[in-house]
């Protein structure tokens, strides 16, 4: 990479701070072994209540330009997920060993519904090399006993995927694979096979894509378009320390173009990362993970969250 991008990658962005109404504590929602941490974590309504994935990972990371890990298990990167059944008042109901044993590796689960069932799609390292690994789309068993995964070829024969954002549209299921440029897939079920929304974007290469702007939260529809929540790292100055932003993208109805809102951050400017959101009533909750440490979930006021973050819709 040359240094014009690493340093267009990284340039420092404005923002604006997005303040919580309300904000929870997921970390002790459940029980990660010593030397894992809490973070990232996924959620989806469903009638037995709501289903929640966190996140452990084994590290810990230093507030310094490079993020610096320190590992506090083993000496490779591994990730662990627990799941859990929460009640309408967000107390646990159910532990889910089953679910925890079937993701056990998954990084960075998004939960969401489709075809009357629950599914996760995520990242899974394939040990091929410290930096490979590929997409997998996983189906949740009805009584969430265990789950079945099927792992999603890359468009472009990369051996590093992750970050693609899974959204439901008119009954079929896509994903966002790149924000700049677009490229969506339509997944045809069961097979998994993936084409391209866009025919042209089959002349892309691996070469075409910086993934400035990588996927976060899974896509809800709102008005018939597509609602994502996508993020990118910068620095702020002056002591050069890493953040992420977030902003949010609307998808238009044929799934050709975006819209973006301002950046943002969630109360204080750090490694933050958005992995689940849903709109009910008159609330926006998010569920994201802090400097790898911490699992939360945030909820906004409707109209306002709209208003200052959203493009293309009206909330």
């Amino acid at each position: 990479m040359s240094i014009s991008k690493k340093i267009r990658r990284i340039a420092p962005l404005r923002f604006k701070v997005a303040r919580p109404i309300a904000e929870f504590d997921l970390s002790r929602k459940v029980m990660l072994p010593p030397g894992y941490y809490p973070t990232n974590p996924s959620f989806v309504d469903t009638y037995l209540g709501r289903l929640l994935c966190i996140r452990g990972v084994n590290y810990s990371m230093a507030d310094n330009f490079r993020m610096t890990p320190t590992f506090t298990v083993g000496n490779t990167y591994h990730s662990i997920n627990r799941f859990a059944l929460l009640d309408g008042r967000g107390e646990v109901v159910r532990k889910l060993p089953d679910l925890d044993a079937a993701f056990e590796g998954a990084e960075d689960v998004r939960l969401f519904s489709f075809d009357g069932g629950l599914w996760g799609v995520c990242c899974w390292p394939t040990y091929r090399s410290a930096l490979s690994c590929g997409m997998s789309l996983i189906k949740i068993d009805a009584d969430l006993h265990g789950a079945k995964a099927m792992q999603l070829s890359s468009p472009y024969g990369s051996n590093r995927e992750k970050n693609w954002l899974p959204i439901v549209h008119k009954g079929f299921l896509y994903f966002v694979y790149s924000l700049k440029p677009l490229v969506v897939l339509r997944c045809e079920m069961p097979s998994g096979r993936l084409d391209f929304v866009d025919p042209r974007c089959a002349e892309y290469s691996r070469s075409s894509f910086s993934f400035l702007l990588s996927g976060s939260a899974s896509g809800i529809s709102l008005e018939n378009r597509q609602l994502l929540i996508v993020h990118r790292r910068t620095v702020r100055l002056p002591r050069l320390r890493q953040i992420y932003v977030h902003r949010c993208a609307t998808l238009n109805r044929s799934l050709t173009k975006l819209q973006f809102g301002r950046y943002f951050v969630i109360g204080v400017a750090e490694v933050q990362f958005v992995a689940g959101m849903d709109v009910v009533d008159d609330v926006v909750r998010v569920s994201y993970g802090r400097r790898d440490r911490s699992a939360h979930l945030a909820e906004f006021d409707r109209n306002t969250f709209m208003r200052t973050f959203v493009a293309g819709l009206h909330g």
